[in-house]
């Protein structure tokens, strides 16, 4: 095997040569109108220290783009626009929280950002 893509997050900040702070589909804002998400994503939810990326989730009421109130607001990153493959072997470190109203997820999405297909890698 050889290793194509990789972050340590050994920086003091999100690499946007890597990645994106929102979803790759732009005409709902930063969320997932789809899934009926109550939060809006935030860059500033992305924290980078000790080379550990942290998704801070929080009440911090909004208002969206979209026009829409959310009572949350979280961090999240995509690869989408930066890197691409057709096959490979996937693998994240990651402590995933648990918690009401916590979805967190390792997605799979071809860049086509036609869905489906969608592989979800859970616990």
């Amino acid at each position: 095997m050889v290793l194509i893509f990789a972050d340590e997050f050994d920086g003091s900040a999100l690499d946007d040569s890597k990645w994106n702070p929102c979803y790759p589909w732009g005409d709902q804002g930063c969320t997932n109108s789809g899934n009926a998400e109550e939060e809006w994503y935030l860059p500033g939810e992305i924290l980078v220290e000790n080379g550990l990326l942290r998704l801070r989730a929080r009440e911090n009421a909004v208002s969206g783009s979209d026009g829409k109130s959310y009572p949350y607001t979280s961090g999240m990153v995509s690869s989408h626009d930066r890197f691409s493959t057709t096959y490979g072997y996937f693998e994240m470190r990651a402590k995933m929280p648990r918690g009401k109203g916590l979805w967190p997820a390792f997605w799979l999405l071809p860049d086509s950002r036609e869905w489906p297909p969608e592989i979800d890698i859970s616990r």
